[in-house]
């Protein structure tokens, strides 16, 4: 998979192509689920690099 930094940059990219989508195809319902799930899988990548990073700066 790689890095968490590049996972994030990954989804990112896919949130982007998803958006750009959906613009023209709004009623694809399976894209927008999908979306809403890359969305959150995301948030919890940068949670965890946020509560990681405030780790290390304890350490």
């Amino acid at each position: 998979m790689g890095s968490v930094q590049f996972q994030v940059l990954n989804l990112t990219n896919k949130i982007r192509r998803l958006t750009s989508h959906l613009e023209l195809h709004r009623k694809d319902y399976f894209s927008q689920r999908s979306l809403l799930k890359i969305l959150g899988k995301r948030q919890r990548l940068i949670d965890y690099l946020s509560k990681k990073s405030v780790e290390n700066e304890v350490v």
